[in-house]
């Protein structure tokens, strides 16, 4: 494994910007994950679209949308792109693409807004019980339990 580095960002933004120009159905734009700090010279770009209202992100329209995309951002000095579609009505994860993530692109800010809000109101009320089944699974496999 090769040292950490840190990939110039304002050349990938560039590249994501020019690309979603043509798309409309796209609201807006995260980087996420390691690329935005000290990263393995193979680790990918992680890109996380909102969409504007009526496409449902886990439908065919949007598996279409997003290999469209991908066909307009080849790798990035070795980087390839990994596109997600946010889904608001899966919370954990897309809360935390919104918060750790940095917003590049913004054609509908209304719309991206819009999804913080309702993401971040049913992160609050899902995560205390996502995090009580986690520690009643670890607090199992440490115990000897099921599936230790």
């Amino acid at each position: 494994m090769g040292e950490l580095m840190r990939v110039n960002l304002d050349p990938v933004v560039e590249q994501v910007k020019a690309a979603l120009q043509n798309f409309p159905r796209v609201a807006g734009a995260y980087l996420f994950g390691s690329i935005l700090g000290p990263c393995r010279p193979d680790s990918d770009i992680d890109l996380g679209l909102i969409l504007e209202p009526g496409i449902d992100p886990d439908s065919i329209e949007a598996d279409r949308l997003e290999s469209a995309i991908s066909l307009l951002l080849p790798p990035h000095e070795g980087h390839s792109y990994d596109i997600v579609l946010l889904n608001p009505d899966k919370p954990l994860f897309a809360f935390r693409v919104i918060k750790e993530g940095k917003l590049i692109y913004s054609r509908n800010m209304e719309r991206i807004t819009d999804v913080m809000e309702y993401v971040s109101r049913r992160y609050a009320d899902l995560y205390p019980r996502y995090r009580a089944a986690l520690e009643e699974i670890f607090a199992g496999v440490m115990a000897g339990g099921p599936g230790s």
